[in-house]
């Protein structure tokens, strides 16, 4: 069954190598977008890297080449149903750009703090609005919405390190 299977999937997807111009960094990250596939990847100092499902770079990729990309970045839904990229670069700013790589109006945003957490997109006050969440090595959690603004209350303050990347859950269908 197995063999059928891998065999079916075979047939059905695309099969393609790349040569990066660094070696990855962080996890990959696919990305639907429309009836297209993305997948981006974390490449060091080379930036984030952006591919179609057929290996052909989007173009304006990479992003934040020279200035780098270790962590795993975030689809953002744009406010006109657009997919948006969220990621932070090693200098400490988070990016909001489209899929040709143009930021959006009030990105990037500087912390005072390493980005230590992947991007997490979560509408965690439940109003149909994304907001973008990370943690920085202050031990701070970050919420901002599609501005670049932080909302009431945030960043909040663990009084330790995040481990790993900030998320919300909803289990059974409630509220998360």
């Amino acid at each position: 069954t197995f063999v059928l299977i891998a065999g079916l999937l075979q047939s059905l997807l695309p099969s393609w190598e790349l040569q990066l111009p660094a070696t990855p960094r962080g996890e990959a990250h696919l990305v639907s977008s429309g009836t297209r596939q993305i997948l981006l990847i974390p490449m060091g100092s080379s930036g984030l890297g952006a591919w179609t499902t057929g290996g052909t770079p989007l173009p304006g990729f990479p992003v934040s080449n020279g200035v780098g990309v270790i962590l795993r970045p975030a689809a953002f839904p744009g406010s006109t149903g657009e997919i948006l990229i969220a990621y932070a670069d090693n200098d400490g700013f988070v990016h909001l750009i489209d899929l040709q790589g143009n930021e959006s109006f009030g990105w990037p945003v500087e912390n005072s703090c390493n980005v230590i957490t992947s991007i997490t997109s979560v509408d965690m006050n439940q109003d149909g609005l994304f907001e973008i969440s990370y943690g920085t090595s202050d031990g701070r959690i970050h919420l901002l919405d599609a501005r670049g603004t932080e909302l009431p209350g945030w960043p909040v303050d663990l009084q330790s390190q995040l481990q790993f990347q900030p998320t919300t859950v909803s289990l059974g269908g409630g509220q998360g």
